[in-house]
């Protein structure tokens, strides 16, 4: 019984591998979906948090070709607080490519948001607000 249980199993396992391996394939380039369930309750009030302060210490923004940099004033938000939103929005949004940045003598940290063909535009219609900002 047990042997016949370990080959369905495995034989379950080999075809959703096949399955998974084919989505990834033909998923159209462009094509993003923020993974919302991946924040438990208290992530997403804490991510909503940090988002807010975000908002009011972007001091400026710059175009790069996949995203953008924001130059967020660190009296505002400082980096630990950068760096937790940056990995609760990673944990959501994991195909961003964020990065952070400390410019020489505390004159400002950035903040780049940005990833493979498509996450700009992305970012333009799902993340508004953070646009608007800079």
């Amino acid at each position: 019984m047990f042997r016949s249980l370990g080959a369905v199993l495995s034989a379950a396992v080999l075809v959703l591998g096949v399955v998974v391996s084919r989505t990834r394939r033909t998923e159209p380039e462009g094509q993003f979906a923020c993974a919302l369930h991946a924040l438990d309750r208290e992530q997403r009030q804490r991510h909503g948090e940090l988002s807010g302060r975000l908002l009011q210490a972007i001091r400026g923004r710059g175009e790069i070709r996949d995203g953008y940099v924001f130059t967020v004033d660190e009296s505002a938000m400082d980096w630990a607080s950068l760096a937790e939103w940056a990995r609760l929005e990673r944990l959501c949004c994991p195909f961003f490519r964020v990065a952070l940045r400390a410019q020489p003598r505390g004159s400002a940290v950035e903040l780049e948001l940005g990833g493979a063909p498509g996450v700009k535009r992305f970012i333009l219609g799902e993340l508004p607000v953070i646009l608007a900002a800079g």
